[in-house]
């Protein structure tokens, strides 16, 4: 049985009017104070959770966190009779009850309260001594964001580049066992933001709003089958405060700003929460590319190029106690975000040293993204622990409009061709799903569920080009077209898990998902319908003796392609370099063995894996020669497989010092029988971070990452590292910080390589970016901290598309 987490809400009392003191006490009110101390080590425990229940009530009547020397103090409680609950994750629930608060008795001082270190299996391995900053469950790493006090004042990026098996760039972008066919979720729902651009999602969650981070490398039954590599869900402190409270958080800097603030107010059984942000970024750099068709024929192009993004989210949520079993909420949220491109590319050909084309072009193109959410949940628990019924609906909806503008002049600067394209692409989802949890025995819960979407995707695209005559546009017919399917997904599941013994610990599942699609490329009148059927199972044997667990899981996971590799639409901005996708493509289904290894010793702990991924019709990109030109897009390849090993772990003392860090090293074979392309190669990466307070309220913070070449069907890309320092300053009694931070400080620019050998051509490029950046983040906690997370471990979770590696929602040059 898992430790149940009480986090507390607080009751200010505000009927004092004719109270009159005594004796240093408000007349029918009186104190609670005492400390909590570690069983074994005897050291003070801090940020334990204290809940006061009036005899016989369920709901806590006030609460308090104990602070830096375990000590805690609950003032101002009414003349009663009630019981305390200490609570802190991997400990004995603690409960002191009958303490009588009166006028002959108003200060109860309880003293030292030991607690001692609960030992679980299958859930959880929890560190001997002191809570675990890094948990080992049965199917998940999970890295408890709350518990890192250094975490303040960053971004969603920061706190994951601490979590096991993961890495960050210096943008953002997210990468685990060195690939980034992921699914990113924020508790347990997919976002239209999110599956748009990942690194984006990441600059717009502060790093005081995530709980924690669950990491998920052999994904059970119960998760849609997207994500290869596995599932990241972040969760955020959804709290349910009686009163008012909320938090406040500014960044500026070099490369990027945001703003943002979020408020909570809860009355009695009906709570709401609020939330807005803005965030802006910019990116400088240039590039350099060498294409060559044979040793006469040189295609060369260079040029500079700047890219800005601004975006925005508003979301409102609504949570009401129907009765103490039953719970409903609601939520909207609204996100934006926009990136535009300007750059200038001079374009040369030659053959034989003789220049056939030398030009320069001009580009302005705007990536835009807005995305609307609606959530409906409801939650019966039974009277049985653990047994609990969720019914869940989503609506999302997501517009993607994509427009561009070329301007190209010959050597002469005189222009002889401009060219305009619009994209609108749009992306429906409507989503139904029921969830039901049976405990049969203490060792044995079984999970169920059943789950529908349905899908609307439409992308409609235009070409214009101008009359140099006549200086008015005209329609090309011939490349303008539309593009649209319906997918319709129905899948169920079963899921159990059993604690065999102290040690041994089973959790399998197996998942149905059905598949139709009706879809149509409307220039060609192609038909695109695809219907399939799949059965998926999964398993994860669990053994464990002391603090050190051994896992090995099993599972298949099932990747449709979305619009990202699917939409045909050509953007055809650069002529000599064409991106594109392929609505002829198929799902891709791909095997997965893991063998895990976990040890804890103190706040530290060491996690160890070995793992091969092997999958049938992988998508994976493919650049092909066409003339002069280049186009890249999608294929279904014959088989992918990856066989690695992944290595990360951290040391702390205390919450003071902590250095940690991952390491990923796998052995990669690409091949693509039906075009006669394949390689292989060792990828390899590592990064790492620290964080060190001093003095109390000083805090020094760094991280650092090296990621080798990365090898791909047709060659490979350049290596990269990245790394950057911060300080940050509490104040306001720790309610609020000031951090100040920069990133590449000695290496302000840094070049990224990529090198493609394939059916008659070579091509390489040498992109070079601006990577030094200077932020001021300030972070302010406003309202008492006392509060209750209600958090639900059900709900949408459309995690069932394969999305782009970049984060990307949409394919050829759709966003």
């Amino acid at each position: 049985m898992r430790l149940i987490l009480f986090t507390l809400i607080t009751f200010f009392s505000l009927n004092v009017f004719g109270q009159m003191p005594f004796g240093g006490a408000i007349k029918g009110k009186g104190k609670i104070s005492g400390g909590v101390v570690d069983s074994i080590s005897k050291q003070s425990l801090e940020y334990v959770t204290i809940a006061l229940f009036k005899k016989g009530k369920e709901s806590p009547v006030d609460g308090s966190l104990t602070d830096s020397k375990g000590m805690f103090s609950l003032i101002e409680v009414k003349n009663g009779t009630y019981d305390l609950k200490i609570s802190y994750l991997g400990y004995t629930t603690i409960t002191i009850p009958n303490i009588v608060i009166s006028d002959s008795l108003p200060e109860r001082m309880l003293g030292k309260i030991i607690v001692s270190p609960e030992q679980k299996m299958l859930d959880e391995v929890v560190i001997v001594g002191q809570q675990s900053l890094i948990e080992n469950k049965i199917d998940r790493l999970v890295y408890n964001a709350t518990k890192d006090v250094s975490n303040k004042g960053g971004t969603a990026a920061d706190v994951l580049r601490k979590v096991p098996t993961l890495s960050v760039d210096l943008d953002g972008n997210v990468s685990m066992r060195g690939s980034q066919n992921i699914k990113v979720l924020i508790n347990g729902k997919p976002s239209g933001v999110m599956s748009s651009s990942v690194s984006e999602a990441m600059k717009m969650i502060p790093s005081d709003e995530i709980e924690k981070v669950e990491v998920l490398t052999s994904p059970g039954a119960k998760y849609d089958a997207e994500g290869s590599a596995g599932i990241i869900n972040i969760i955020t402190k959804r709290k349910t405060v009686k009163g008012f409270s909320g938090n406040i958080n500014l960044s500026g800097g070099t490369r990027s700003t945001f703003a943002g603030a979020n408020v909570n107010l809860k009355y009695d059984k009906v709570g709401f929460n609020a939330g807005f942000g803005g965030f802006g970024w910019r990116a400088k750099g240039t590039m350099d590319a060498t294409r060559s068709f044979s040793d006469f024929d040189i295609l060369r192009q260079t040029g500079p190029n700047n890219t800005n993004g601004i975006g925005g989210r508003l979301n409102f949520g609504v949570d009401y106690d129907i009765t103490p079993k039953d719970n409903i909420n609601a939520g909207v949220a609204f996100r934006k975000f926009g990136m535009s491109l300007n750059n200038n590319i001079r374009t040369v050909q030659s053959v034989l040293d003789t220049v056939l084309f030398d030009y320069s072009r001009d580009q302005e193109s705007y990536n835009d993204n807005k995305n609307v959410d609606v959530t409906l949940d409801y939650k019966h628990k039974f009277k049985k622990e653990n047994q609990e019924l969720t019914i869940s609906g989503q609506f999302s909806n997501n517009i993607k409009p994509t427009d561009y503008e070329i301007q190209q002049f010959n050597t002469f600067n005189i222009l002889n061709y401009a060219e305009f394209s619009n994209n609108d692409g749009k992306n429906k989802e409507t989503t139904a799903q029921i969830d039901y949890s049976h405990p049969f025995t203490k060792d044995f819960n079984l999970d169920v569920g059943a789950k529908i979407i349905f899908r609307q995707v439409e992308s409609v695209y235009t070409f214009d080009t101008l009359n140099l005559v006549s200086n008015l546009k005209e329609r090309d017919n011939a490349r303008s077209s539309q593009f649209g399917y319906n997918q319709n997904v129905m899948s169920g599941y079963a899921e159990g898990t059993w604690t065999i013994s102290d040690k041994w610990g089973v959790k399998a599942g197996v998942r149905y998902e059905g598949t139709d699609i009706e879809g149509d490329l409307f220039k060609t009148e192609r038909d695109l319908n695809q219907n399939y059927h799949n059965i998926l199972p999964s398993a994860t044997l669990s053994y464990k003796i002391g603090s050190k667990g051994l896992k090995l899981s099993y599972n298949q996971r099932l990747q449709r392609p979305s619009l990202f590799y699917l939409n045909p639409y050509s953007n055809q901005a650069d002529p000599k370099n064409i991106t594109q996708g392929n609505p002829a493509l198929e799902a891709e289904l791909s095997h997965n063995i893991e063998v895990g290894f976990n040890t804890y010793f103190g706040l530290s702990s060491i996690n160890a894996s070995i793992y091969r991924r092997f999958t049938n019709n992988a998508i994976e990109a493919v650049r092909i020669q066409r003339g002069d030109t280049l186009v890249t897009t999608y294929f279904n390849q014959a088989n992918n497989t990856n066989t690695g090993i992944n290595l990360s772990g951290n040391l702390m003392k205390g919450y003071k010092f902590m250095v940690g860090g991952n390491i990923d090293v796998s052995y990669v074979e690409v091949e693509n029988n039906t075009l006669g392309i394949n390689n292989s190669g060792i990828n390899y990466g590592l990064n790492g971070f620290l964080n060190w307070t001093l003095y109390d309220v000083w805090g020094v913070q760094g991280y650092a990452g090296f990621r080798g070449p990365t090898f791909t069907a047709q060659g490979k890309s350049t290596s990269f590292y990245f790394y950057g320092i911060g300080v940050k300053r509490d104040l306001l009694k720790k309610k609020a910080t000031l951090s100040i931070g920069v990133d590449n400080p000695f290496t302000p620019y840094q070049k990224l390589k990529t090198d493609i050998t394939s059916n008659g051509f070579t091509y390489s490029s040498v992109n070079k970016f601006y990577a030094f950046g200077g932020r001021l983040s300030f972070n302010w906690m406003f309202g008492k901290l006392n509060f209750s997370n209600k958090q639900s471990k059900k709900g949408i979770n459309n995690s069932d598309l394969k999305a782009g590696d970049d984060g990307s929602g949409a394919g050829g040059g759709m966003r």
